[in-house]
């Protein structure tokens, strides 16, 4: 991979833009030549000085960086949802070996062969069953996940997308201590426009795992955050889902009028073509009904 100095010159030639226009007082004309020769490095400070001259912002900037490629993160994450999702047992297991072999000295190799392993887990004994249970897991794969949700100390958005996997791991007992943390941390990230798909992923996962355990009063005090996190208009996805588990909770208090209202959310994932979305929600809306023999 080439150097950030040879990125910019790539960027600041294409863009037309000269040496002393990008660089004057960041960098001296010296050292911005050696810079852009891949000779010399720079500070993460004096780098978004230099992107502020473009505009441009940090992730774009990588993007380019890795030659149109997506992170690592963002390609595990995106590879395991789609797989997982689509209960895709042969692509999870070539999709380990792609991960080896893209990422063989990964710095999180750990964790995340860990949500591989736990996922394949899973599907085996989905397929066995017809169920999906986290008391199907081996042992070892189970101690170790709940070891490293245990060792986190400051959670950032890397580990709430770990905790979104692995949830089905974590003693119902546990979860409402830690959505206290979490709900406590989540705040901080209400402005951030990229992290929102994730936070709002981990609160429905966490609101359905609540409520399929009968802990409502715990479900409750997420639908307000999810609400919040899910009010801009790219949001609308994760809207409907907000609008779903509000008419379940109503429901669940003995509203039969909420069932319309959560029966409109799952058409609505129907006419967007999120088939899966909707299956899953009307698999969650009908256990629920046939639990309190109610008739849909």
């Amino acid at each position: 991979m080439r150097n950030f100095g040879e990125t910019i010159r790539h960027i600041r030639t294409n863009r037309g833009i000269k040496q002393n226009e990008l660089y004057t007082d960041i960098l001296s004309k010296s050292y911005a030549i050696q810079f852009e020769k891949g000779l010399h490095d720079i500070s993460f400070y004096l780098l978004l000085q230099i992107l502020d001259r473009f505009p441009m912002e940090v992730d774009e900037f990588l993007y380019l960086h890795r030659d149109y490629q997506e992170s690592e993160s963002s390609w595990f994450y995106s590879s395991i949802g789609k797989f997982g999702n689509h209960n895709d047992l042969a692509a999870l297991k070539k999709f380990k070996q792609d991960y080896l072999s893209k990422y063989p000295n990964s710095e999180h190799q750990e964790e995340r062969l860990l949500q591989i392993d736990f996922r394949v887990e899973q599907l085996t004994f989905y397929y066995a069953t017809g169920e999906i249970v986290g008391g199907t897991v081996e042992p070892q794969i189970k101690e170790d996940i709940q070891k490293l949700l245990r060792n986190i100390q400051a959670w950032t958005m890397e580990d709430y997308r770990f905790f979104c996997n692995v949830m089905d791991l974590v003693d119902i007992f546990d979860m409402p201590q830690y959505f206290k943390l979490l709900l406590n941390s989540i705040d901080q990230y209400k402005d951030f426009e990229d992290g929102k798909p994730i936070i709002c992923t981990l609160l429905i996962n966490g609101m359905t795992k609540l409520i399929f355990s009968n802990m409502l009063e715990e479900a409750v005090k997420i639908l307000p955050v999810l609400n919040d996190f899910t009010k801009e208009i790219n949001q609308m996805f994760y809207r409907n889902y907000y609008f779903f588990f509000k008419a379940l909770v109503s429901l669940l208090k003995g509203n039969q009028d909420a069932i319309a209202k959560a029966n409109r959310t799952i058409e609505i994932f129907r006419d967007l073509e999120y088939e899966f979305h909707a299956e899953i929600a009307d698999r969650i809306l009908k256990e629920i009904l046939s639990e309190a023999d109610i008739q849909n």
